[in-house]
């Protein structure tokens, strides 16, 4: 009992560091990518069908969420023009199925500790990265935890079934893997039940993967057979850091799963050294559900890497979102056994503490801070003084990115400059604008300094200015260039 209410009480401190993140940073600068995420929510009403599903190699539905939240806004008189940052409200509908998730493993009464669970949830940076990013991640995060919740259950071909077909739905709409780990839990169940002849949830699992089979080919058949939408995939050739990266951005959870594990095999061992005996013990229930979680894992993995490696490649560290709710429901799974042999305080204290010193280090700010500080960028760079200044953007050569900062930059400020790539800066004969010293700026800085280098500005001096409250001095923080006579 004491140390449940140990976790409880670090449960809410957690709770609480993420209400305080939520609150310091909700009115953060946008970065890129969100920005492009309202971009595409806005232009659906200037596309046709087929133009909806090829803007974006994802399925339309965010945008279309987006959008709607939008209109919803602008009913209540809300300007969202002109505090874009607003609809981060949207994220809270990701508070749903979380709490729904609550609810059922109360009233199912599985034997799971539910305070590790919502620790573990919390305590990543998968969490904390998303839980305010216009994307959509921290819905796919939260809707994924409630099927898999609706798994560990055993209620998915039963009373939960509508509930669980209807999250399916929208977790495949979301994003691709979230349609991959719906049918990799449906597959498992298929061969459970195939297993235990249970002709009923059978006919259940064959109907619901059909459907979702038949969602898959609406939802994403455009993308895949246009060739220049799926080419955005170009970027995810398999690289190794993006292990690293997963391992990072789960790391409390893993680390519990791994002490856990030692813990639970020494107590096992230390009841009887006898091997029959020792292998029996992890024939129960716990076990049998941890397993339930695990393998849904592995199918998926194994999809993605085959279509990785023999079609076009789509493994990344940040699509892996979608396994961590399981990782957090098997934490919840060991603890309850530990609790059951008298887990040592000193080790569950131990392990709240270094979490919560890496909830705070380390994953905190990425909730206080910007990846990219665009705000700061577009309001100094395009100001009053400088309405018609020519301007150049930092392209790196990337000329079909200058398509997209104008309706980027108009999220921000209505000041028009016309923007052009730095490549075509000619300083001959240039003359600065008096009123307006801002010449180049940069949403990132990706080999600002070098580009700036392989220019000739002679007589003219150059003040390179980064953009602040960025989470860290990395080349996405954004730019802008000054430039004065020497």
């Amino acid at each position: 009992m004491a140390s449940k209410k140990i976790l409880q009480g670090f449960l809410f401190l957690n709770i609480s560091i993420v209400i305080y993140g939520c609150f310091i940073g909700f009115n953060k600068s946008l970065w890129w990518d969100e920005l492009i995420s309202i971009h595409y929510a806005r232009e659906l009403s200037n596309l046709d069908l087929k133009e909806i599903f090829t803007q974006d190699a994802n399925a339309p539905f965010f945008y279309v969420f987006l959008n709607s939240a939008e209109q919803i806004f602008r009913i209540f008189n809300i300007n969202v023009d002109e505090n874009v940052y607003l609809i981060r409200i949207v994220n809270l509908v990701g508070f749903i199925p979380i709490l729904l998730s609550y609810k059922l493993l109360r009233e199912e009464k599985t034997e799971i500790d539910i305070n590790t669970v919502f620790f573990l949830l919390i305590s990543s940076n998968y969490f904390f990265y998303y839980i305010l990013d216009l994307r959509p991640y921290f819905l796919l995060l939260s809707f994924t935890f409630l099927i898999s919740v609706i798994n560990l259950t055993d209620t998915v071909e039963g009373k939960h079934k509508y509930l669980f077909f209807l999250s399916s739905i929208i977790v495949s709409f979301l994003h691709i893997y979230g349609l991959t780990l719906s049918m990799s839990i449906l597959s498992y169940r298929f061969i459970v039940n195939l297993y235990q002849k249970n002709l009923n949830r059978l006919k259940v699992d064959v109907c619901f993967i059909t459907l979702l089979l038949l969602v898959f080919f609406l939802s994403y058949f455009l993308q895949i057979t246009n060739s220049e939408v799926m080419s955005v995939f170009g970027y995810l050739k398999f690289q190794l850091w993006f292990v690293k990266a997963f391992i990072i951005w789960s790391s409390n959870a893993l680390i519990f799963l791994f002490f856990a594990t030692i813990f639970i095999i020494f107590f096992k061992k230390r009841k009887s050294s006898n091997i029959s005996y020792f292998i029996k013990s992890f024939l129960n229930k716990t076990y049998f559900s941890i397993l339930g979680q695990t393998v849904p894992i592995i199918i998926l993995l194994i999809v993605v890497l085959l279509v990785s490696f023999l079609v076009f490649p789509i493994i990344h560290f940040r699509q892996l979102i979608v396994i961590y709710p399981s990782l957090a429901l098997i934490g919840g799974l060991l603890a309850y056994d530990l609790f059951r042999n008298n887990l040592p305080k000193i080790f569950l204290i131990t392990f709240l503490l270094s979490a919560t010193f890496i909830n705070i280090k380390y994953y905190l700010k990425n909730i206080i801070n910007t990846e990219q500080n665009i705000e700061w960028v577009v309001k100094k760079t395009f100001n009053q003084n400088c309405v018609g200044v020519d301007v150049y953007f930092n392209d790196d050569g990337r000329e079909k990115i200058l398509d997209y900062i104008n309706p980027l930059v108009q999220i921000y400020s209505k000041n028009f400059r016309p923007v052009k790539s730095l490549s075509k800066l000619d300083l001959n004969n240039f003359l600065i604008n008096k009123n307006c010293d801002i010449l180049i700026f940069s949403f990132h800085t990706y080999d600002l300094e070098e580009n700036l280098e392989n220019l000739n500005f002679g007589g003219l001096n150059l003040n390179i200015k980064y953009a602040p409250n960025v989470v860290k001095d990395t080349s996405k923080s954004g730019a802008i260039v000054l430039v004065e006579n020497k």
